[in-house]
């Protein structure tokens, strides 16, 4: 088959998780004998073109546009539809499979993709669909027995959102038939894959259907370290003799950033040797962290954003990982990486990581905004290394039985036959 990855992120341009979510998938194919090209944005008009990346043939895309256009453009974007339309002229794809495109390239390359008559699919991250920047977090304020930390089963949760709820959120930036403009261009998709259950039923219950689940995977291999590497981590960050917990990826409010704060002010009280590693780019946010957690004397290293190959190191140097979202978060990919570098997981209950960590067998699943029962969880397992390490090892073989990248390749192009056929 040839086969066309469209999607906004992708490294070495911007490492982040769906990028490579993308990759993974560009190389599980081309193993599997698939011609596959990967088409994605550059904001630079020199690097346009057809490129390489890790055996990869990637074709940058230029585009460029102000922020305040980005709710409009990611709609139809001239530039990008003018180029990709002869991209796929000139490849002819019999597969055209688009992850995140509502940033630069916009979800009118959908259409594009079933005019150059190829099967047509759509991997949801997140709930741009129906949520303008697909954070969706209004389901929790609705709910006092979220915010308040008394709830954990979002199992029964009504996800529906409405217009006066996004205009409240959004303002001017809200055009008013953006779901209709998408749900147009979703007609031209084959099928629609859901990153997890969570995601899938918060947009089943605002009107997209034709959707599956096709969980995230990664090669386990590929995240074991050196004794030698995770030495020189610890030195370089100064971690030794601590016992470490560990908050990383985008820093952001949505991501519990401060309910991890203020949980681990109440962890050092019973284990004063703990410390917080925060793995995420130094920006603004970050600062604001930083204050808090100074307000809090709290011992808190700022490790910025790292490589591939040290977060795998500073996972193995971590006592516990932590990702305590506040909103319906797809799929944390941290969760997966964790458990395939032997971590156990207190992880929220919001979005997707329920389905991958196995409450009191590879971690446990908490309410973030209940900080007693967070820091009870995380002290539970710096006290009980002997409980951290089974859970570890339960989380490993998690990884390698449900979670591992051949299986989410080779499910991915069974439905490319199925609707090739």
């Amino acid at each position: 088959m040839k086969i066309v990855l469209v999607t906004d992120v992708f490294p070495p341009a911007s490492q982040t998780s769906i990028g490579s979510i993308v990759k993974n998938l560009a190389q599980g194919f081309q193993i599997k004998g698939h011609e596959v090209l990967v088409i994605t944005p550059t904001t630079n008009k020199k690097e346009a073109g057809p490129n390489q990346y890790q055996g990869l043939n990637v074709w940058l895309v230029y585009t460029n546009y102000p922020a305040r256009l980005m709710h409009y453009l990611n709609l139809y974007n001239p530039l990008a539809v003018r180029t990709i339309r002869k991209i796929f002229r000139r490849f002819q794809p019999d597969i055209v499979h688009a992850h995140t495109v509502h940033v630069l390239l916009s979800y009118a390359i959908l259409k594009l993709a079933k005019k150059a008559k190829a099967k047509v699919f759509l991997t949801i991250h997140d709930a741009d669909l129906f949520i303008p920047a697909g954070k969706f977090v209004e389901f929790i304020d609705r709910d006092p027995a979220f915010k308040a930390g008394l709830k954990i089963n979002q199992t029964d949760n009504n996800y529906q959102i409405f217009f006066p709820e996004l205009v409240k959120r959004f303002k001017k930036r809200m055009i008013p038939f953006r779901k209709t403009i998408i749900k147009y261009y979703l007609k031209y998709v084959d099928k629609i894959f859901s990153v997890s259950r969570a995601l899938a039923i918060a947009h089943g219950q605002n009107g997209i259907k034709n959707i599956i689940v096709i969980h995230n995977g990664l090669r386990l291999e590929e995240w074991q370290t050196s004794q030698e590497a995770r030495k020189k981590f610890r030195e370089k960050f100064q971690l030794n003799n601590k016992k470490v917990v560990f908050f990383g990826g985008r820093l952001h409010p949505f991501k519990g950033a401060e309910q991890i704060i203020k949980a681990m002010a109440l962890v050092i009280k019973e284990v004063p040797d703990a410390i917080l590693l925060v793995a995420g780019k130094k920006d603004a946010y970050a600062s604001e962290m930083m204050k808090l957690a100074a307000g809090y004397s709290l011992p808190v290293v700022f490790a910025d954003w790292l490589l591939p190959e040290e977060i795998k190191v500073a996972y193995g140097e971590s006592a516990v990982v932590v990702t305590p979202s506040i909103y319906l978060d797809p799929f944390p990919t941290i969760n997966l990486e964790a458990m395939a570098c032997g971590r156990p997981v207190v992880g929220t209950c919001f979005g997707g990581t329920p389905e991958v960590v196995v409450d009191n067998e590879t971690g446990f699943i908490v309410n973030p905004f209940n900080l007693k029962i967070m820091s009870e969880r995380i002290v539970t397992l710096l006290k009980n290394p002997a409980l951290a390490e089974k859970m570890g090892q339960a989380g490993q073989q998690r990884i390698k039985e449900e979670f591992n990248l051949n299986q989410q390749v080779m499910i991915t192009l069974a439905w490319y036959k199925k609707f090739l056929a």
